[in-house]
């Protein structure tokens, strides 16, 4: 596999996600376009249209990875007009909103451009919805194939279908996602799992954000004073100024007063019965 070319979670952040920030593959769009009127003249179908697209999308990915540059003293690989169209054919995807795409979007996650592993990471997550990308997140935890920013751009995707983001970046109207009780227990679970566990704090301050924000009693919890204690105590300055306040403010609460998930019934109990 060829080495992959990473932007780090900085660059991720100032792209303000790849899903809308870029100049899109301007003849690729007009391609796509002409391809849908085809399908409103019914001269070929919504298959075969996702089917051509997909071809673009991979196309391009291996054109943009078999010519990367970098430009003169520059540390990230130079923007090129494949990865532009690469990018406009995931974006043609995502407004499909079809699932058959997830397996693309899925070996496009692995590209050697940093570019094409975020926008094809977004979507893997934005089109699953929040239950069907949890084991695809859980694989990017374990394969050593994906990096750090990696995961921080899968739960970032979780983040954004919770904020209703893709709502602008690729017109899919529809609300944040509403799970059964069943359903949020999964995910809450799997939410406490993963930031006990992982060694990235940017995904760890994310889990914290989203389980302060959804889950009862979790932001005075035992679990979350030893996710905070951890950040107080990084090299990192900005993961340090996160984690301080919140640390001092548990502490003030008694501790026989913070709830502990590890208790019996509750989601992290040892003994709980599996739904």
């Amino acid at each position: 596999m060829k080495k992959v070319i990473m932007g780090g979670i900085t660059a991720v952040l100032l792209t303000a996600s790849c899903w809308a920030s870029m100049p899109l593959g301007s003849d690729l769009d007009t391609a796509i376009d002409q391809l849908r009127e085809s399908v409103r003249k019914g001269e070929m179908t919504e298959q075969d249209l996702r089917l051509e697209i997909e071809a673009l999308a991979r196309k391009h990915r291996d054109l943009a990875d078999a010519n990367l540059t970098f430009p003169t003293g520059a540390s990230l690989p130079a923007i090129s007009p494949d990865v532009e169209r690469c990018r406009s054919a995931l974006l043609a995807l995502g407004k499909m909103d079809d699932k058959q795409s997830l397996p693309v979007f899925e070996e496009l996650s692995l590209s050697a451009h940093w570019i094409i592993r975020t926008c094809a990471i977004f979507g893997y997550v934005e089109v699953a919805g929040l239950m069907d990308a949890l084991p695809f997140i859980d694989k990017i935890t374990k394969d050593s194939r994906y990096t750090r920013s990696d995961l921080f751009c899968a739960y970032r995707g979780l983040e954004r279908l919770f904020e209703n983001e893709h709502e602008q970046d690729i017109n899919i109207r529809r609300p944040p996602p509403v799970l059964s009780p069943a359903e949020w227990k999964k995910f809450h679970l799997f939410m406490l799992e993963k930031i006990q566990t992982s060694e990235n704090e940017s995904a760890v301050e994310l889990m914290d954000n989203m389980l302060n924000k959804q889950l009862s009693g979790y932001s005075t919890s035992v679990q979350r004073l030893a996710v905070v204690e951890r950040l107080a105590q990084s090299s990192n300055e900005y993961r340090r100024k996160y984690g301080e306040p919140i640390k001092a403010e548990i502490e003030k609460v008694p501790a026989n007063q913070r709830k502990d998930f590890r208790a019996k019934s509750e989601l992290l109990d040892p003994e709980r019965k599996e739904e």
